[in-house]
């Protein structure tokens, strides 16, 4: 009895075991090739080659344990045991079961066919700028004598970047064109003491500017870096 348990619990294990441990070699490594290679289909994960996995591995599975008992040999088959039909009956009745039941359990697990969706189109939104930057006329230049200035700038838009920049930490500054330079500034001051004060405040602020006269901006009068006239 044991000798026909050994085997089909081997296979159930694995199919060709059974086969193995009775040493049918070529047929065990067949059986055990076979249900190895329905397992790689269904961790494949292609819908057709997953279906033939799911399809493949019940029927070989059963079919390895059938085996392993003897009841496929060709001894049983050709026998005159009537019982004999009830049991082939019985085993692909099993076989249809198991292949069933396997494939409703598996079949819910099935890769869809996979679809590519076009991603929509992104829309580049043009950058507008919260405030408009004032750029200094002759008719609306400061009344005062002296201006501060934060420095000259040979490309346009860096001027208006850091213009814009300052304007959002409150500071009222403007633009400035003179010759090929923009220039930043503020202004105006009636005293050199009221300008001097101002560009103290903001040096100590974190800011690098200058007290210049207002009709000559490019050359400075006071700088609070360096404390000196």
């Amino acid at each position: 009895m044991n000798r026909k348990i050994v085997p089909v619990l081997l296979s159930f294990l694995l199919s060709g075991l059974g086969q193995i441990y009775k040493r049918e070699y070529s047929k065990g490594g067949s059986l055990a090739l076979l249900e190895m290679t329905s397992i790689l289909l269904i961790s494949s994960r292609q819908p057709t080659l997953y279906e033939l996995g799911i399809l493949g591995f019940p029927i070989i599975w059963v079919l390895g344990m059938l085996d392993a008992a003897d009841l496929l040999s060709s001894e049983y088959l050709l026998a005159g045991d009537r019982g004999k039909w009830l049991v082939i009956g019985g085993s692909f009745l099993a076989i249809a079961l198991a292949t069933g039941m396997f494939v409703g359990a598996m079949w819910r697990f099935r890769p869809l066919p996979s679809h590519k969706v076009a991603a929509p189109e992104k829309t580049i939104k043009p950058t507008i700028p919260s405030k408009p930057i004032s750029v200094e006329k002759r008719s609306d230049r400061p009344e005062g004598r002296y201006i501060i200035s934060f420095g000259a700038f040979k490309i346009e838009d860096n001027a208006r970047r850091y213009t814009s920049r300052l304007n959002r930490m409150g500071y009222p500054v403007k633009l400035r064109s003179i010759g090929d330079k923009w220039m930043v500034i503020m202004g105006g001051f009636n005293t050199i003491d009221e300008a001097r004060a101002k560009a103290l405040e903001l040096n100590r602020n974190g800011l690098d500017c200058y007290v210049a006269e207002t009709n000559r901006p490019r050359f400075p009068v006071f700088i609070p870096q360096k404390g000196r006239w």
